[in-house]
């Protein structure tokens, strides 16, 4: 039998492992393209609401461009700094760096939703 302390440990494990990958994947989206939480989840083999929640973790926005992840539908989602919800300041931050934003939506040729040829082209 299984103790409940190995199963915490090996989902808190998990959540770390999560994070860093996540992150690493961020920094791999160029700047003026945006990837979609979909996107990611398929990379990590899991839910995209679990991505959005790995994000929102992120403790060094900006240098880690958590601002770059979107809705699979185009439209911005959630951007939250310093526990404050600032959605205005995340398509903001996509404007700076060139990504249009149209009624609150990101157009198609902005979206990188192959993160795998990312990968491969390290």
């Amino acid at each position: 039998m299984i103790s409940s302390d190995y199963k915490l440990k090996k989902v808190l494990f998990r959540r770390k492992t999560s994070l860093e990958i996540i992150s690493i994947l961020l920094q791999l989206i160029p700047t003026g393209y945006v990837t979609t939480y979909k996107a990611l989840a398929k990379v990590l083999n899991t839910n995209p609401r679990y991505v959005g929640y790995l994000v929102k973790e992120n403790k060094n926005p900006i240098i880690i461009p958590c601002h770059r992840v979107i809705k699979s539908d185009g439209s911005l989602g959630g951007y939250t700094l310093n526990r404050r919800s600032l959605p205005e300041f995340k398509e903001r931050l996509l404007r700076v760096e060139g990504v249009e934003v149209v009624n609150g939506r990101v157009p198609k040729n902005y979206i990188i939703d192959d993160i795998d040829s990312l990968i491969k082209n390290l």
